[in-house]
């Protein structure tokens, strides 16, 4: 199981990478930030990254950190629920709060 999510995980780093035009792991490492030895392990399906990392990786494919850890199926969803995330932080203020109970 660990095996399969550490490749489901590369994989999609990888196509969240071709979709956003970063053609190799230095393009990736200067737009994330994240160290190319680093991005090497996650790459050769290694190790998965931590939080704070997925959310760096995730943020700079402009993918949910849900879809990139493999807990959501769809990329299209993971998109537009991005989209609308950064809508929501853009007009936050015209938002109304939640009561949550």
């Amino acid at each position: 199981m660990q095996r399969a999510r550490l490749l489901l995980f590369r994989d999609r780093l990888r196509a969240g990478m071709r979709a956003c035009g970063l053609k190799n792991m230095e393009a990736l490492s200067r737009a994330s930030g994240i160290s190319v030895a680093t991005l090497s392990r996650y790459m050769g399906g290694d190790r998965l990254p931590s939080t704070p990392m997925l959310m760096q990786l995730s943020d700079c494919i402009n993918t949910t950190m849900d879809w990139l850890a493999g807990y959501s199926s769809s990329e299209a969803a993971a998109r537009i629920a991005r989209t609308s995330e950064l809508s929501a932080l853009e007009y936050g203020d015209r938002l109304l709060p939640i009561d949550v109970e």
